[in-house]
């Protein structure tokens, strides 16, 4: 199922939406939203520093002007038992994670011009997307269904797109200009929680009957 996914995904070219596991659909349409979409999947060349059982790959999802890098490490021998594991850049070089799986593998320069003395800027509304599909693994499965477990990577990437896009989508309605953290950090309430997160997930109100 692994081979197959990925096969798809080297094959998919703006797939949207993308595919779940019929398991896993809602009936609301949510996932038909989202503007952003997967615009690229490509392996990287270049996997030094990983066991020689992974491999990692560079999903690119396109939102009108704006470019988000999704990079992931997958265990090709214990998939999915060892889950994914994702980090992300925006286009402007931030991330959403301290120890960035671009930067590992040389692909961060590619994507920013800060000097390798700097590290690259934090973002916070992609560290909770990133904590979201890396840590909240059982809400991408369904654990009365195990074939949703080979599913797991197109999963966290389908929620990857729609929590993106919902954050996008957030900052448009406040007028808020592209680029910066200041400007992603998106903030309602007296917990000053991230606005909607997850809303239009296409898993979003399957999750509302678990």
């Amino acid at each position: 199922t692994l081979s197959a996914l990925l096969e798809n995904l080297n094959k998919g070219r703006n797939v949207h939406p993308l595919p779940i596991h019929p398991e896993m659909k809602g009936n609301d349409g949510t996932n038909q939203m989202a503007k952003a979409k997967l615009q690229a999947w490509t392996e990287e060349k270049d996997n030094s520093g990983l066991a020689a059982s992974k491999k990692r790959f560079i999903a690119t999802i396109k939102r009108k002007t704006t470019t988000l890098k999704a990079f992931v490490e997958i265990d090709m021998q214990n998939y999915p038992a060892e889950p994914p594991l994702w980090s992300l850049q925006n286009e402007d070089g931030s991330t959403g994670s301290a120890t960035f799986l671009g930067e590992q593998s040389g692909s961060l320069s590619l994507l920013r011009n800060n000097s390798k003395s700097n590290p690259p800027l934090f973002d916070a509304a992609l560290n909770r997307i990133e904590c979201h599909v890396n840590e909240d693994l059982d809400q991408f499965v369904n654990q009365n269904e195990e074939t949703t477990y080979d599913w797991i990577l197109i999963h966290q990437l389908a929620d990857i797109v729609s929590c993106w896009d919902e954050v996008m989508n957030a900052g448009e309605g406040n007028g808020q200009r592209k680029g910066g953290d200041d400007l992603r950090r998106l903030r309602k309430g007296k917990d000053r929680r991230l606005v909607g997160l997850g809303e239009r997930s296409p898993f979003y109100h399957y999750r509302q009957g678990l």
